[in-house]
């Protein structure tokens, strides 16, 4: 009977961390709308790939657990393109009280955007499974013209 309970207790203890394996998504560097100010005044030219998420977005959890560690690792190293998370519902203010998402009029999340100079290079929103090429192909487009 022992070694019932301790199989069945394996099998819970397999099957939990399977799941937890499941949900658990990476850690990304985010960004909000007083560090953007920042990083704009530190480096005009600076180019910021960023996707817009909220809490409770299923499309967010899935674009950042398969798309965006696609993102990151593509931009990985590059001095002059930097990747972040924008979490709008943990936003930060910038000096003035400005929000970053509501002066780029961000509706919606997942937005993914480019910004460059302080503006919206390109913004399009909503993620499904099988867009992740889609989506990074437009954003390598709009990345590589912004570097010319």
């Amino acid at each position: 009977m022992k070694k019932i309970w301790f199989f069945v207790a394996a099998v819970i203890a397999c099957g939990v961390l399977f799941v937890q394996a499941q949900t658990a998504t990476p850690s990304f560097a985010t960004l909000t709308s007083r560090a953007y100010e920042q990083m704009v005044k530190e480096n005009n030219n600076q180019i910021a790939v960023v996707m817009f998420t909220s809490s409770g977005c299923r499309p967010c959890l899935l674009a950042k657990k398969t798309l965006w560690p696609q993102v990151v690792k593509k931009y990985e190293g590059n001095e002059n393109v930097k990747v972040f998370l924008f979490p709008t519902d943990k936003d930060q203010a910038a000096s003035d009280g400005s929000i970053l998402y509501v002066s780029f009029g961000i509706q919606q999340t997942p937005t993914f955007a480019v910004l460059h100079n302080g503006f919206v290079e390109v913004a399009f929103t909503g993620f499904s499974a099988g867009k992740e090429q889609i989506i990074q192909d437009k954003i390598a487009e709009i990345v590589n013209k912004s570097h010319q």
